[in-house]
């Protein structure tokens, strides 16, 4: 990998767009955090907060919304056919950030999100699920 910079590399282009110089400000400094934190830690952490939604889920009797042996960085609940809508819906006025593939409902838990938030997320599942 090289040592050199996002900006060091834009400047090898040519002229760039102040735009251009932002966003490779932005990911410049996501790499350096990425490395400050160790690329194995953030693996740990974010399988830590995949096993909270998991033990949230399982606390509220959802085991089979959710989908074993995921990666830790992203899990998937599996609702009902007919509870499929009406998740989504509760997720987009919840503000929860999700995406939709072949009736699953994809979650990536952050580093900075919290267990409790990652409770209420299965609370609000479990309320659809009753």
């Amino acid at each position: 990998m090289s040592t050199a910079s996002l900006t060091e590399l834009s400047q090898d282009r040519g002229p760039t767009s102040g735009d251009d110089l932002v966003r490779l400000a932005m990911a410049q400094a996501g790499i350096d955090q990425l490395q400050h934190w160790g690329i194995d830690n953030v693996g740990v952490a974010l399988g830590e907060r995949s096993a909270a939604l998991d033990a949230a889920l399982d606390a509220q009797g959802l085991v089979h919304w959710r989908t074993p042996r995921h990666a830790p960085h992203i899990t998937a609940l599996r609702p009902p056919p007919d509870r499929l809508q009406a998740l989504i819906d509760a997720f987009a006025a919840a503000r929860i950030d999700c995406t939709i593939r072949a009736g699953r409902v994809r979650l990536a838990p952050h580093l900075h999100v919290p267990a409790a938030d990652l409770q209420r997320v299965a609370a609000l599942v479990a309320s659809l699920a009753r």
